[in-house]
């Protein structure tokens, strides 16, 4: 629950490691959550890899879960790709959540082009996602497009 915090999850993170840090095991659902986060997700998960790296492993569920995140998703992104490239492939999955994200989708779509352009193919359900994105579904399927 305090990974996913919008409001103030780093702080709460931040005082458990600190004064619980023999109780509190870094499980997947909570890098999960934190990359979701759609607050700061990007802190904890700064936090997360800071203070507890070798209990922090990139999963496809947690890319996707940052791909997807409408506010500060393209900072998680980035901070994943600047930190643990050697474990972020980008799936079918993580361009589809991406495409639909319509806070900023275009942004990390133009992120994971930028550093993986060539795990990159673009199908039918990933052009259905960017159709959907009321937002900023044009300016994604632009970059898709220029792909």
């Amino acid at each position: 629950a305090a990974a996913s915090n919008s409001g103030n999850g780093a702080k709460v993170i931040e005082l458990l490691l600190d004064r619980r840090a023999e109780e509190v095991t870094i499980t997947e659902d909570i890098v999960k959550a934190a990359a979701g986060n759609s607050g700061n997700g990007a802190e904890v998960i700064e936090l997360l890899l800071d203070r507890r790296a070798e209990e922090v492993t990139i999963t496809e569920d947690i890319v996707k879960a940052a791909a997807g995140n409408s506010d500060n998703g393209a900072e998680v992104i980035e901070l994943l790709l600047d930190r643990r490239a050697e474990e972020v492939t980008i799936t079918e999955d993580i361009v589809k959540a991406a495409a639909g994200n319509s806070g900023n989708g275009a942004e990390v779509i133009e992120l994971l082009l930028d550093h993986r352009e060539d795990q990159i193919t673009i199908t039918e359900d990933i052009v259905k996602a960017a159709a959907g994105n009321w937002r900023n579904g044009a300016k994604v399927m632009e970059l898709l497009q220029g792909h």
